[in-house]
């Protein structure tokens, strides 16, 4: 199973954390492909490598275009794909990634399946029922999104059907336009969207950028969105400042 993980110039120095926390917690076997523009300028690890999706990147309206035209050349069924500030926070859970992956490529009716909550857990009670149960399990359930629910589409995470990306990586999208002008398109488009409750297969910080949550620009959040007593261990945080990953501040070291 291809893995993909997407930047921009602006923020592939991101990257840097990301294959630390990747090659930690799910292990330097696994060859990612870094989607992006400009070739970053500092050393990949070895099972990192970086493909161009364009000469030049003129503005994020060009970017699901740009993917579109990748993805399209892909001769996969399926892949995953992330974004290059979602960092793990914990070992993935292959169990419940295989089992995901294996619906997922064996039902042509599931179009992703997220390797993270689907739930917002800041809302659980209002959002849980937007979902529904479709297998129990000991740790974890398999649960559906319902047709008519928001959020369908998301860029983080997830094991795609190569069909169904391609369907909402439209000419002058953005990123955000993908999740929240694709999720609207996507609304009872007959394709399922599955992912867990309970336990997950990754836990993830989408990291902060421009000053959000109330943090100086560029410093790091290694805390889960919804979630903020998951946050990175302080072993991991310090393996990155004796690396010259990122620093006391917690800022990527350009």
């Amino acid at each position: 199973m291809k893995l993909f993980v997407s930047t921009c110039d602006t923020h592939d120095h991101m990257i840097k954390p990301f294959m630390y926390l990747f090659n930690k917690f799910w292990g330097e076997e696994k060859e990612v492909t870094i989607l992006g523009y400009r070739t970053p300028p500092f050393e990949l690890y070895n099972n990192f490598k970086f493909i161009s999706l364009a000469k030049e990147q003129k503005n994020a309206n060009q970017w699901a275009e740009d993917h579109n035209n990748f993805f399209s050349t892909l001769k996969d069924s399926h892949f995953i794909w992330t974004v290059e500030d979602s960092f793990l926070l914990r070992p993935v859970d292959f169990n419940i990634l295989n089992k995901l992956n294996e619906m997922t490529m064996n039902d042509k009716k599931i179009g992703r399946a997220g390797y993270t909550p689907v739930i917002d857990f800041a809302n659980k009670k209002a959002n849980r029922k937007e979902c529904k149960v479709i297998e129990e399990n000991d740790r974890f359930n398999i649960i559906q999104k319902k047709q008519n629910t928001t959020n369908r589409i998301s860029v983080v995470w997830s094991i795609w059907q190569k069909d169904y990306c391609l369907k909402y990586l439209k000419p002058g999208w953005s990123p955000w336009d993908t999740e929240i002008l694709g999720s609207k398109l996507a609304l009872n488009d007959g394709y399922e969207i599955i992912s867990t409750e309970g336990c997950h297969a990754i836990d993830y910080a989408s990291a902060h950028r421009k000053g959000s949550r109330g943090l100086p620009d560029d410093m790091m959040d290694f805390r889960y969105t919804n979630k903020p007593n998951l946050i990175l261990d302080n072993k991991s945080i310090q393996e990155m400042f004796d690396l010259n990953i990122i620093n006391k501040k917690l800022q990527v070291i350009k």
